[in-house]
């Protein structure tokens, strides 16, 4: 006959475990990507295809995606796009819930301008 395993007494002033919570990972963004996040997330941003194999992201307002910065939060899946329309008629371009966790996470991204932009590398040839 096999005795039966008893849990051993705890002390009365021991605490009980604390569960360990690992917080959601949150992306490090650029600031064109970040931005490119808010824009999506306010604003109706579409897919299209303007021309042969030439898909533009139109944001409906005077900021701009480019397709580099579109397609790197797409393959980080933050972001994805409504297939149920052809890219000709336009693709709506939606958060999924890693992208809103990360743009909440974040907060509100840095204004853009002239001010934020890098600064261009001097043109060759040209010495006064």
């Amino acid at each position: 006959m096999r005795k039966a395993l008893v849990p051993a007494p705890t002390p009365p002033d021991a605490q009980p475990p604390t569960p360990t919570v690992w917080p959601e990972p949150v992306y490090r963004l650029t600031p064109a990507r970040h931005r490119a996040l808010e824009i999506i997330a306010r604003h109706s941003v579409v897919v299209r295809d303007f021309s042969r194999r030439l898909a533009r992201v139109s944001t409906g307002i005077s900021a701009r995606i480019t397709m580099p910065v579109f397609e790197a939060l797409q393959a980080d899946g933050l972001i994805v796009r409504d297939r149920s329309t052809s890219l000709y008629t336009g693709q709506r371009v939606l958060l999924t819930p890693a992208g809103q966790a990360t743009l909440n996470a974040l907060g509100e991204a840095p204004p853009s301008g002239p001010g934020i932009a890098a600064p261009r590398a001097p043109a060759r040839g040209h010495t006064r």
